[in-house]
């Protein structure tokens, strides 16, 4: 390998670093800020990105010569970014994902890789040669994430991390690299890899579909599964791919059983062939493969549902459910949601739209007699007449009131709220990522201030909520007294006529707070499609605002989109989600591991305040690109037996005025630290610098000063006056960043007393964090 593409010690920068990839045959390659990832040069990554030519590099290097290095995927390359997971706050170890799809696909060969956490570490970018003019599929591999042409692009050395450390080149073997690899020496992807990763091409017009609408006969399916299955076999490729599409239709098929339609197991017998054939001619194994990875689907759907037929087809008892919703219902509810609501003072509630006349039915007639009265009666009684919503909004009712509420529930320590009431807000996260914790912890504090709650559950049972509650400190008189709080954990349409006068009770219940855990879970089950913008609108409209009218805090908890890109603005499905959100909308996220006998923590960060209040109380964005800020660091105890104590403090990174933020570089510091342990004399920079180098820690001599500086100031190592005016320091205690609550890698332990306690008491249930 020639020596231009050498790896030396003692380079960094962009400057110097990316004639040295122009060399290699890597032409993409762009500058990132110093010690960070992002953000990219505008307009030089994506589908349609500016070709970098040589005259563009020597002018950024000019401007930042010590800045990061990147180099944009070019076409013929896919790297697998694996996570871990105490790494990128992900919970799916994506080495677990590899080895579970080499079972199916034979093994992923070694190939070279980039790394800034070292050689044992799993967690790393790895290179490999693929077929050109391919698109491939994000999420396929739990865990990790596929960076590809026009999508993404990967830091490389000597690029040097948040946290000090320096990335680096490792070869197939795993031993650290000394040159820069060209794209012909990168491993190729195995066919079967490439065809599980890849996204299908497009079916010649001469191959038509096997799909077909299914009859309308009498073949045992209500009319909901005929409905989903004809809209399944005529679009097999709605969500992006046939293989994605059946997911996502197993599921809810296995979900529509649960619920107690008829007719599921009929639907799958019918889509089971179908997708054989359609799929057979993109898979290698042709026929077999297509049933085994059907066969997979549904047996993934089955494991993680209870599979079990519901006892009552909700279709037997909705006459005309397609519809989903007669115009009188939602006539009805909308009517409903514009009525006067009553304060629990008895006066007018001022968070809420003023009070309006209501002259559409009669006074003793309740929203549900109303709504189940029929036109014969309707000409008994009163007519009614709907009245059009474009008229002028008399604002004196506002004018007298506060028009914009400041929020005052889930309460920071320093006196901040963060959900309002009669708004609608949101949680959106990750599986695991404590937003149902949060859920829990708003309903136990707003008992516990005496206030009336009412949980909405779809994902769980009431086994779960009252043991949460209990550990949070609210007494059984109060959980079980349903004048302060009541659970529910329902199926199927509110608005069907068996179940109105339920759906009636919680918003005439004066709730000041009303959670929905599993927001898709209930669109579902109502029928509407998550991803469309008119069903998403209409659940607003009939169901959740009337809430909200009536004066509670309503709090959704959804989970994110899979387009890492956007998972912290967006819940999943249509953006009309994030549209529709009155109040605050935030990203859960868990900065530290949750789990029983562990002190853990969730930061919250705000995606959405339509009132304007929250965002002066928030931390900054990590950069300008970011839509994010942070609003609250939430600290989860669990090592006490039988209690969780849950503190809701503000942002770590809440600005003081005229202090820096901290960006200690800790692993560099925990590396220095060893060097002089093993040491055991004085040393001065300039001998730990090379110690580092040596051991392949890419520091740059700065950084190493900073570091020992640090250890200093903390105690870790004592200084002394050396040669020329020089410092030397010595090694007192070892420094571990996980022990160092400044570090972002930060682990708290628990002492040998906590756990013996722990272990001599009762456990609990630590599912749903």
């Amino acid at each position: 390998m020639s020596n231009s593409t050498h790896i030396d010690a003692d380079t960094f920068g962009y400057a110097a670093a990316a004639p040295l990839y122009r060399a290699a045959g890597w032409a993409q390659i762009i500058p990132l800020p110093e010690g960070r990832k992002t953000p990219p040069p505008s307009g030089y990554t994506g589908r349609h990105a500016t070709p970098v030519d040589d005259d563009t590099i020597r002018r950024w290097g000019a401007a930042m010569p010590d800045a990061n290095t990147g180099i944009v995927i070019p076409d013929g390359v896919l790297v697998l970014d694996i996570d871990t997971a105490d790494d990128h706050r992900r919970k799916a170890n994506g080495i677990d994902g590899i080895h579970e799809l080499e079972h199916t696909l034979g093994p992923l060969p070694t190939t070279w890789s980039s790394t800034a956490h070292g050689a044992d570490q799993p967690a790393r970018h790895l290179f490999y040669r693929v077929p050109e003019a391919l698109s491939w599929r994000g999420g396929a591999i739990d865990g990790v994430d596929i960076l590809q042409p026009a999508h993404r692009y990967s830091v490389v050395w000597p690029s040097i991390h948040p946290t000090g450390e320096q990335y680096r080149w490792y070869t197939p073997t795993g031993e650290p690299a000394y040159h820069i690899p060209a794209i012909t020496e990168l491993a190729n992807l195995p066919d079967p890899w490439v065809q599980h990763l890849r996204k299908p091409a497009r079916p010649a017009a001469e191959r038509t579909l096997a799909f077909t609408a299914t009859t309308t006969g009498n073949d045992g399916m209500c009319q909901a599964i005929r409905t989903f299955l004809d809209t399944v076999m005529t679009a097999p490729a709605a969500k992006g791919s046939r293989h994605d599409t059946m997911l996502e239709a197993v599921w809810a098929l296995i979900r529509f059983k649960e619920e107690g339609h008829r007719g599921v197991d009929e639907a799958i017998r019918i889509l089971r062939p179908a997708f054989i054939t359609a799929v057979a001619p993109d898979r290698e194994g042709h026929e077999e493969e297509a049933a085994r990875e059907f066969d997979r689907l549904l047996a993934g759907a089955r494991a993680q549902n209870h599979d079990m037929q519901g006892a009552i087809d909700p279709c037997a008892h909705t006459p005309n459910m397609d519809t989903r919703m007669s115009d009188a219902e939602l006539a009805q509810i909308e009517q409903y949601a514009n009525t006067p609501q009553t304060a629990p003072d008895g006066g007018t509630d001022t968070c809420t739209a003023p009070a309006t006349t209501n002259t559409t039915r009669p006074q003793s007639q309740t929203v549900v007699e109303a709504a189940q009265t029929t036109p014969q009666q309707l000409t008994e009684q009163q007519q009614p007449t709907r009245q059009g919503s474009w008229g002028a909004v008399d604002l004196t009712a506002w004018a007298a009131g506060n028009p914009n509420p400041a929020p005052d529930l889930l309460v920071r320590a320093d006196g901040i709220g963060l959900l309002y009431r009669g708004r609608i807000n949101d949680l959106h996260g990750e599986p695991e990522s404590g937003k149902s914790l949060i859920a829990q912890y708003v309903t136990a504090e707003s008992l516990n201030n005496n206030m009336i709650c009412a949980y909405i559950d779809f994902e769980d049972n009431a086994g779960s909520i009252l043991q949460r509650l209990r550990l949070m400190g609210v007494p059984d008189d109060i959980i079980l007294d349903q004048t302060r709080f009541t659970y529910h954990n329902p199926t199927g349409n509110p608005l069907d006529p068996i179940n109105l006068d339920q759906f009636r009770q919680i918003i005439d219940a004066d709730n000041d707070l009303i959670v929905i855990d599993g927001l898709n879970n209930m669109l579902s089950g109502i029928g509407l499609d998550q991803d469309k913008a008119a069903d998403i609108a209409r659940l607003y409209t009939t169901i959740l605002k009337p809430m909200s009218a009536a004066g509670a805090c309503v709090l959704l908890v959804d989970h994110v989109v899979k387009n890492r890109d956007s998972q912290g603005r967006f819940a999943a499905g249509s953006i009309q989600k994030l549209a529709q959100i009155d109040g605050a909308s935030y990203y859960a996220y868990p900065s530290r591991p949750l789990g029983r006998g562990m002190r853990g923590e969730i930061t919250l960060k705000l995606a959405k305040d339509r009132n304007g209040y929250l965002g002066e109380h928030c931390a900054p964005p990590n950069n300008k690109n970011d839509r994010l800020r942070e609003a609250a660091r939430i600290s989860v105890d669990s090592t006490t037996p039988n209690r969780m104590e849950v503190t809701v403090g503000k942002p770590t990174n809440l600005p003081v005025a005229g202090e820096p933020a901290d960006t200690r570089p800790t692993w560099v510091m925990q590396k220095a630290s060893e060097v002089l342990k093993s040491d055991g004399g004085w040393c001065g920079v300039n001998k730990v610098y090379m110690w580092l180098k040596e051991d392949h820690v890419g520091a740059r001599k700065s950084t190493v000063s900073e570091a020992l500086e640090e250890l200093r100031t903390a105690g870790y190592v004592e200084e002394r006056s050396g040669p020329r005016g020089s410092r030397e320091y010595i090694h007192r205690s070892l420094y571990v960043e996980t022990d160092d609550p400044q570090s972002p890698n930060y682990q708290p332990r628990i002492t040998d007393e906590e756990i013996a306690a722990i272990n001599g008491k009762e456990d609990y249930d630590d599912d749903d964090f």
